[in-house]
């Protein structure tokens, strides 16, 4: 299966000119795009098992290429068509939000750089020193928790946006400003500050002041689309081989993701960025607010692409390219623009495809945009020669990595299940990162270009680690991602690579224990021992203890930590019970010690001990016995 990714690759090392020849660009003309994007584009689909596709590119002041692809329906068989078919456009959305906060800066009614506390109705906790701003908030800096309780509903419409807001704030786990952490709810949360300011709710103040003055008529932030738009709206599917849509879900946190779309009103959208806020007779911004949002507020490492107001950066073949991705319920667009060439393309679809995100739509999308701007943006790639050997940072940065976009506060189960990042150096010096994945599924090499800088093997993309003043790995940041994402290093008992193993190591052990219990309690019975009650009560805490860890285990495979709040309270005040029979067998092997003269016993007992005081310690540690909702 993942060969159709290659052959996909492939065919863009064919299509696509050599990037490192300036030269090379081809015309962008109606024909030109044409001929490119029917040469990959249904190939692409069919290969990956994703139903359509929208597309449309830009050249300034106007569209040059809209096209659909595929089907919007699997049911009717309804074609996608660029001006006619919705997209859901996920994260894409935001960019709405922070022009429509960049339009009441103009006006004087917000600054970027107040405390957010003087807009709002309540408080968000004063977790750290300094004021959380705007200015945070546009560039992920607030320090909020990765947080999605309460932001899905089905069959329901999303609810009062102030509600949301104020019975989800996050726990803030990074100082403003300190480290950049993705948040839908600090998008929310800027949303629901244009609402409190302007006086006008967050829908109707960005139809009136942004979508009706670019003429994106056929865009909305009604959920589900109503009237007319609701007959075009596009259904979402896994992929070909499960021809059931995807269930609707609404966003509570509109203004992070709920805007759909289409490929030629999010031409419009282009054209604005282009001309300095301007469509037409149309100006939604002024040119001085337009290069301020394109201005790089942040880097997460020196050279490494940084993050604008709401936008982030990305380079191909040595030229800067501006855009945003987004995802949701198994759409999945990517809108690009490169400022000094003044083309612009946006890319929706509305299937995950056979092999997931990472080697389905995720490659689909890149790829066709990638290709675009390889053949028709001049650039010039430049190539970079390896580090001697005796400069290698191989050894240094190998470890664990976990991403700044995280939950704290819920069950963190799932994490051990996923792992973490793994860094791991080879005898060359090269290095692979385990989430990224070259076309074929398998990580992809890095080569040492600079002090603790990586250049992908084959590849454009780089990947820098940051040192603290000791000289200790602080994380890294790579342009394979998106600059919103940072990945800093975890150590000691909290690494993947130690968690993992004593965690099944305790479950298997107290199953066991539990067990021999089970079977040898007859014989033992009749023995009479003077320790025979607090054995029976330390192989029962081994045996509820090991039902408890079985019980996540289970929930974690059949997707049961999401939204089901039953279970997971049932599963959590089970764990809170198995702290405390953790103590049986600690108990017992203290009363063992005392009264026993077989130090086997000793040895045996105290093991059972450590492996219940154990699960005890990870219980809590991973907010299992937690009654916090706040995930």
């Amino acid at each position: 299966m993942r060969s159709i990714i290659l052959i996909l690759w492939a065919m863009l090392a064919v299509i696509v000119p050599s990037s490192s020849n300036a030269q090379s660009a081809v015309s962008a003309t109606p024909a030109e795009l044409e001929l490119y994007f029917d040469g990959i584009v249904p190939y692409a689909l069919a290969q990956a098992g994703i139903p359509g596709a929208a597309i449309s590119v830009v050249k300034g002041d106007h569209v040059v290429f809209a096209k659909g692809y595929g089907v919007a329906d699997l049911k009717t068989g309804r074609r996608v068509t660029p001006d006619a078919t919705l997209f859901r456009i996920g994260s894409i959305s935001k960019l709405l939000t922070w022009t429509a906060v960049m339009q009441l800066a103009e006006q004087g009614k917000v600054s970027l750089d107040q405390d957010i506390n003087s807009y709002l109705d309540f408080r968000i906790p004063d977790t750290y020193p300094g004021k959380i701003t705007l200015r945070h908030l546009m560039t992920h800096r607030a320090g909020f928790e990765d947080v999605s309780q309460g932001m899905t509903q089905y069959g329901a419409g999303p609810g009062s946006l102030g509600r949301y807001i104020r019975d989800h704030v996050p726990k803030r786990i990074f100082a403003p400003g300190e480290r950049i952490a993705y948040s839908n709810y600090g998008a929310a949360l800027a949303g629901y500050i244009v609402e409190r300011v302007s006086g006008e709710t967050y829908p109707g103040y960005v139809e009136r002041h942004i979508l009706t003055p670019l003429g994106m008529t056929r865009t909305t932030l009604a959920q589900p689309p109503r009237g007319a738009l609701a007959t075009m709206a596009a259904k979402s599917y896994v992929s070909l081989a499960e021809p059931e849509p995807v269930a609707y879900a609404t966003v509570s946190a509109a203004p992070a993701g709920a805007v759909a779309s289409t490929a030629a009103d999010m031409a419009h959208f282009l054209i604005a960025q282009l001309q300095g806020g301007r469509f037409g007779n149309a100006a939604i911004l002024r040119p001085e607010s337009i290069a301020e949002m394109h201005r790089v507020q942040y880097r997460a490492a020196p050279g490494r692409n940084g993050f604008m107001l709401g936008f982030w950066e990305a380079n191909r073949n040595g030229y800067r390219l501006i855009g945003h991705s987004g995802d949701w319920t198994d759409f999945h667009s990517l809108l690009y623009f490169a400022p000094e060439s003044g083309y612009g393309i946006f890319v929706t679809l509305n299937g995950t495809g056979t092999l997931g995100r990472k080697l389905g739509s995720d490659t689909v999308r890149d790829a066709i945009a990638r290709g675009f701007f390889d053949r028709f943006v001049a650039g010039n790639m430049v190539n970079e020669p390896t580090v001697e050997p005796r400069l290698f940072d191989a050894g240094r940065v190998a470890g664990f990595y976990r991403s700044t976009r995280r939950n704290e506060s819920g069950p963190q189960l799932m994490r051990l299940f996923e792992g973490d990042d793994e860094v791991e150096a080879a005898a060359d010096g090269t290095i692979t990162v385990s989430s990224r994945l070259a076309p074929d599924g398998a990580p992809k090499s890095w080569r040492q270009v600079g002090p603790l800088t990586y250049r992908e093997v084959g590849g454009q993309a780089h990947l820098s680690f940051v040192a603290g003043k000791d000289g200790k790995i602080l994380y890294w940041v790579s342009d394979d991602y998106p600059p919103a994402m940072v990945f800093e290093r975890v150590e000691g008992i909290f690494a993947t690579g130690l968690v993992q193993p004593l965690f099944w190591f305790a479950l298997l052990g107290c199953a066991v224990f539990a067990s021999a219990g089970m079977i040898t309690w007859r014989r033992r019975r009749k023995r009479h021992e003077q320790c025979e009650r607090s054995w029976i009560a330390s192989r029962a805490g081994h045996g509820w203890i090991a039902l408890v860890m079985i019980g996540w285990v289970a929930a974690a495979v059949l997707g049961g930590l999401s939204d089901d709040l039953s279970l997971l309270n049932i599963l959590r005040g089970a764990s809170m019970i198995a702290v405390l029979a953790a103590a049986l067998p600690a108990l017992h092997a203290g009363l063992a010690i005392k009264q026993s003269k077989r130090k086997l016993r000793w040895a045996v007992e105290i093991v059972g001990a450590l492996l219940a005081l154990y699960v005890a310690w990870f219980l809590v540690s991973q907010n299992l016995a937690s009654v916090n909702n706040s995930f």
